[in-house]
């Protein structure tokens, strides 16, 4: 099944053409990387996907539904999201902020259930944060707050989740813990994904953007090429099948 259809999808600002004629797929259950130099686009079809920006032309189907006629809660009961930026005005307490993502499921003014409470209660074991319930989300260090970011998108129960570098600006022991994560959710996945060897990895599909179009689609194996790296990052790269992992390891050269 197609989760994700894109078709000849343009976002332009001031008649500056951002992202242009980008036509995906993306099928059910798969872990899809999206990689590409910053400013190339990464984040703004994202962002066209789950609707904080409308395309100038173009369109976007999940689960062949038309997104332009989804109402915004049937759309969070479709889609999840872990922006890049996600901002937390006020504190409050990581299971309070970790409920909002059940509000696609209630009615105005509804409170909330026991299976509400149950659906965090597991969520949070998911992420490994059961015990740090009533724990300040100021007081969380980067890596903690992510975390608690995808134990809200896992309480929303859609079948895919859209994700804007869920890792960057971590250590390695919270990149490789979130991916492991994503990863063990078994959900349609669309991410952002900043490191290359990460991408290649975790990742059993990949669509590369160059100057907000797409430069490549398929698997690491099939598009984590020198010749890719040269042209659309400008470094260059050896690329090699690691002994341990049995993946694709980018070696860069200065």
């Amino acid at each position: 099944m197609i989760k994700l259809k894109i078709e000849n999808l343009n976002y332009s600002i001031n008649n500056k053409k951002i992202i242009e004629n980008i036509n995906l797929k993306i099928k059910e259950k798969s872990f899809v990387g999206l990689i590409g130099p910053n400013g190339c686009g990464k984040s703004t079809l994202l962002k066209n996907i789950y609707k904080v920006l409308t395309p100038s032309n173009g369109n976007i189907y999940i689960e062949e539904k038309n997104i332009k006629n989804l109402p915004s809660k049937e759309f969070a009961r479709i889609v999840s999201v872990v922006a890049q930026n996600d901002i937390i005005d006020f504190d409050f307490s990581i299971k309070d902020i970790v409920l909002m993502g059940r509000y696609s499921h209630k009615k105005l003014f509804e409170s909330n259930k026991k299976e509400d409470e149950k659906i965090v209660d597991e969520a949070l074991e998911i992420v490994g944060l059961k015990g740090y319930e009533e724990r300040s989300f100021f007081s969380l260090s980067g890596g903690e707050k992510q975390r608690v970011f995808i134990a809200r998108a896992i309480v929303q129960q859609s079948e895919f989740i859209i994700l804007d570098e869920p890792t960057n600006h971590l250590d390695i022991k919270y990149q490789i813990q979130i991916m492991n994560i994503l990863k063990s959710l078994n959900k349609t996945t669309f991410s952002a994904i900043h490191d290359m060897n990460l991408a290649a990895y975790y990742c059993n599909y990949l669509i590369i953007m160059k100057d907000g179009k797409i430069y490549n689609m398929g698997t690491p194996e099939e598009v984590l090429t020198e010749k890719m790296f040269k042209e659309v990052f400008e470094v260059n790269a050896k690329i090699n099948e690691s002994e341990y992992t049995k993946k694709l390891n980018i070696h860069y050269i200065p």
